[in-house]
């Protein structure tokens, strides 16, 4: 559930590699009409699928951070 990413203002990086590294998590859609702001993420598995809408999300780097591993 995109539904608590894409909020002006928020760095979603450690929120968005919390939901990629969740085994029970199997695919991430960030829907359009939203600006989800992330660094760096790291895909540690194959059977997972992070979809984005070509439309209207856009994806900005932002602020250098680790995510928590």
């Amino acid at each position: 559930d995109a539904g608590r990413f894409g909020r002006l203002g928020v760095n979603d990086t450690a929120a968005l590699q919390r939901v990629l590294d969740d085994p029970n998590c199997e695919e991430i859609v960030l829907p359009g009409g939203r600006t989800f702001s992330a660094s760096a993420l790291f895909v540690r598995r194959s059977d997972v699928t992070l979809t984005l809408d070509r439309k209207s999300t856009r994806l900005n780097s932002s602020h250098n951070q680790t995510p928590d591993a």
